[in-house]
């Protein structure tokens, strides 16, 4: 159902209006973030290379931690994101602009339903009493000025918006690009300084004098011939004639005064330090390939990797869990963090070889696991084979059991029960074991039991030889 509105009559009326007849409410101020990237040169690249480098970072659908479809073997995941590249472009350089990114889930004309991408400037956002988002109001209007207003429930709709901590809920009105505006800004007005400079030929403000009895008539035929004669470039290089009682007046500055200036270089810094882009990137005047490498792989790390990840984040809570599904991105794949890997596997030998768990030093270097997958399973499996050791001699078999059996008295003693406590005696003997037993019926303190067990380790013990027989011994 479509909406025609009336201004006069302020009401809204039915009408049958094929879709192809609406077209989006666009159109910005000429001060606006969209206007300026799009005059400004340096910011538009700027705006330029973030978004391109967050949308071919490669990317995967999976479930259950498996791969659905990935970026190199895309099969527009249902009809969804048919053309991923360019939906990914355009969220990214909405939320840049706009400080949010839309996209109405809605069925083409086979029925499939297809991701949508909305200009922010059409979407309103309605909220709850509790705060929390109940829809979205999209307005749109035909060629021949007819509105239409559609609400959107929140299922119906994708949605991303920059982060903002003075924004607890909805769109941000602060970015990277709106941090750029003032620099963006003064460097418009410079453009537009030269444009006007070299439209009146070069020349610079200048004002005619003229006697103060000059009729008005005169006044304008003078400024008719100035235009004419001085204003514009094909102009510039003509001789003039004047009378002695017309004095041309110059004022202001020309384009010296803005060529290389401090404020050029300023103005530009301060656009690339906002979008977080190297100046190398805009104006290709690395050092070396080295620094350009690194400078690539600065954009990817600290601009384009975070805005990948609020995209893949957005459109899980929006749209693919509920599905079963997940969206994510994998930069680790690119070629320009190939050699970053390829650092952290060697310092992952380096660990190891050391003697640090690989799972120790795979949390150490930060290194990412697949999915469900523990930092544990990257350890060796424990040697399950048993340690051959010898066998103690009998007799130390012996003092060990007896060791046993005296704790186990000494705990029943301690819980106030009898000291005598059956004990299966294997390398102690029938005598010995008969000769414990005995004394134990009779033990009635913990200090009895040690009495009982010391008298039995000395019997155990080897008898001593007297001193002829050691030095004897010693003599052989």
């Amino acid at each position: 159902m479509f909406y025609i509105y009336d201004k006069k009559s302020a009401k809204l009326t039915v009408t049958e209006l094929p879709e192809s007849a609406w077209v989006t409410i666009g159109g910005v101020d000429e001060g606006s973030a969209a206007q300026l990237a799009a005059r400004v040169a340096v910011l538009h690249r700027a705006v330029e290379l973030r978004v391109q480098a967050t949308a071919t970072i490669p990317f995967a659908l999976t479930r259950g931690g498996q791969d659905v479809e990935t970026s190199s073997d895309w099969r527009g995941a249902g009809g969804l994101m048919t053309e991923p590249v360019r939906f990914l472009a355009l969220w990214a350089e909405s939320l840049l602009l706009y400080g949010a990114a839309y996209a109405v889930i809605a069925p083409n004309a086979y029925g499939v339903k297809k991701l949508v991408y909305c200009h922010p400037s059409t979407i309103r956002v309605q909220y709850t009493d509790a705060g929390q988002v109940a829809g979205f109001e999209r307005r749109t209007v035909s060629p021949t000025g007819a509105a239409r207003i559609e609400t959107i429930p929140p299922e119906a709709m994708a949605w991303c918006w920059w982060t903002d901590a003075s924004v607890e809920i909805g769109p941000s009105q602060h970015t990277p690009v709106t941090a750029a505006l003032r620099a963006a800004g003064v460097r418009a007005g410079m453009q537009a300084f030269l444009d006007a400079y070299f439209q009146r030929g070069a020349v610079r403000s200048t004002l005619i004098t003229v006697p103060t009895v000059t009729p008005e008539p005169e006044r304008r035929r003078l400024q008719a011939w100035w235009d004419e004669f001085i204003s514009g470039v094909r102009n510039a290089f003509r001789g003039r004639v004047f009378s002695a009682d017309v004095k041309p007046v110059t004022i202001g500055d020309g384009m010296e005064a803005l060529g290389q200036s401090a404020l050029d270089t300023a103005t530009r810094d301060e656009i690339l330090a906002a979008m977080g882009v190297p100046a190398s990137l805009v104006y290709a005047n690395a050092a070396n390939y080295a620094t350009a490498q690194q400078d690539a792989k600065n954009l990817l790390l600290y601009a384009a990797i975070p805005d990948a990840e609020r995209i893949a984040e957005a459109l899980n809570a929006t749209l693919f869990d509920r599905m079963g599904l997940h969206f994510e991105f994998r930069p680790e794949s690119l070629e320009v963090m190939q050699q970053e890997e390829q650092d952290r596997s060697a310092a992952l030998l380096n660990y190891v070889n050391a003697g640090i768990l690989p799972s120790i030093a795979a949390q150490i270097l930060g290194i990412e696991l697949p999915p469900g997958m523990e930092y544990s399973a990257l350890d060796p499996a424990p040697d399950t084979t048993p340690e051959q050791r010898p066998a103690p001699a009998p007799d130390e078999r012996a003092v060990m059991e007896l060791g046993q059996w005296e704790r186990k008295a000494l705990n029943a003693i301690a819980r106030g029960k009898p000291a005598l406590v059956s004990f299966d005696a294997v390398f102690l003997g029938e005598e010995t074991t008969a000769a414990i037993t005995r004394s134990l019926a009779g033990c009635a303190t913990a200090e009895h039991v040690r009495a009982v067990f010391a008298g039995a380790r000395d019997a155990l013990a080897p008898a001593p030889r007297d001193e002829v027989t050691q030095l004897l011994e010693a003599l052989r």
